[in-house]
């Protein structure tokens, strides 16, 4: 009896104690931000192929999907499908069959059509298909978290009959990206929207809305994710700005003034701050981009008040790891001088470098205004992290 005690005890003691090794069965948010790149999009796929091997599922406990400009055909794809070697496989296929030329990239070809007055934008017709792909013929209506951002170009616009020169009539403010009148000191609106589905909606409810960096347009049918995708594809010289067709559904601590004109992602080139600040678990991976040069940045400032660069720097300080693009890599896709496969080649192998040798942490950063969660935490412990916690 008293040897069976003694076993019945020690069996105790073994089934109540944590084992030597015991694995981190927390789970946390994981979102991933597809940075804008347009006819370099490809090189995303790759990335999400290597990440999706390296990543312990049962660390996740949902994903999160935003993106910008070419980045909200990405991210639109995985909210409608899940994130999964089903849909990456899908999207290999797809993409593979669309048109190299959907998005144009042609910056001296564009400059001379500027300067002669012709409109630049590509006709819609090249990327429809993809679009018609992404949103199941316009009937997914995503159930995963979704971010799309576009610019407010009715709040932004100060461009002038010379084609590269603008008023500088506005001032943006880099804080909380609201735009003032120069002369009266007046907010005049928001620099940008936030498309998201109901899903994300109630994640963003979290931050103060005077805090938030955009507006909110809630997405509710498929063919407003269409509306969503257009508005974001929709970057000055690439495609004609999209028209917003119900402002009702805009949500803004300012009311929208006439007509609200949305006019491509330039505006956040990853738009995570605000889903950082709501759920500040969250770990974040972007898909990488480089700076814009100093002359697209120096149009784009003078055409619309801000620069772009600096958000970039902005929201880099939010990312736990971001899959760095070299300048070699990035000439070769935006000359066109890389297949579609060959961009996913590329993203996949650098991506899988950074992921096994990591922690790939963006280094070209600046603190933004609000660099805190929406209750107040501060959040210098809560990025550039690395990835190892949600790996394999």
């Amino acid at each position: 009896m008293k040897r069976f005690i003694i076993i019945a005890f020690a069996l105790s003691l073994f089934l109540h104690s944590k084992p030597l090794f015991a694995e981190n069965t927390t789970s946390q948010p994981v979102m991933i931000s597809y940075d804008g790149k347009g006819c370099a999009m490809s090189w995303d796929i790759g990335v999400t192929k290597a990440f999706y091997e390296r990543l312990n599922l049962s660390a996740v406990s949902e994903f999160y999907f935003v993106g910008t400009s070419s980045g909200s055909l990405m991210s639109s794809f995985f909210a409608c499908r899940g994130l999964n070697q089903s849909s990456i496989d899908e999207l290999l296929t797809a993409i593979a069959k669309l048109p190299k030329d959907m998005i144009d990239e042609s910056p001296m070809t564009k400059i001379l059509q500027l300067v002669l007055g012709i409109p630049p934008e590509t006709s819609l017709k090249l990327i429809n298909p993809a679009i018609d792909i992404v949103t199941m013929n316009d009937t997914c209506v995503p159930k995963i978290p979704l971010l799309i951002v576009a610019a407010n170009i009715d709040v932004l616009d100060s461009r002038v009959k010379k084609p590269f020169n603008g008023k500088r009539d506005k001032l943006f403010d880099n804080r909380n990206y609201e735009v003032k009148d120069k002369a009266t000191g007046s907010v005049l609106g928001k620099a940008c929207t936030y498309f998201v589905n109901e899903s994300m909606n109630e994640i963003l409810k979290a931050v103060k809305p005077e805090e938030r960096l955009c507006d909110i347009r809630l997405i509710s049918t498929g063919k407003e994710l269409r509306t969503a995708i257009l508005a974001s594809l929709a970057e000055p010289t690439y495609y004609a700005a999209v028209t917003e067709t119900d402002p009702s559904k805009i949500q803004s601590v300012y009311p929208v003034k006439g007509t609200r004109v949305y006019n491509g992602g330039f505006v956040i080139n990853s738009p995570i701050q605000d889903v950082k600040r709501a759920r500040p678990e969250t770990y974040t991976v972007g898909t990488g981009r480089p700076v814009y040069s100093r002359l697209h940045n120096r149009i784009i400032k003078n055409w619309f008040t801000m620069s772009m660069n600096e958000t970039l720097k902005n929201q880099l300080w939010w990312f736990d790891s971001q899959v760095p693009i070299s300048n070699q890599h990035w000439n070769k896709m935006y000359e066109k001088k890389t297949t579609t496969l060959d961009q996913v080649a590329l993203g996949y192998a650098t991506a899988k470098d950074c992921f096994e040798n990591g922690p790939c942490i963006p280094d070209y950063s600046a603190t933004p205004h609000f660099a805190n969660s929406s209750r107040g935490e501060n959040l210098e412990a809560k990025r550039h992290r690395g990835l190892k916690a949600i790996f394999k």
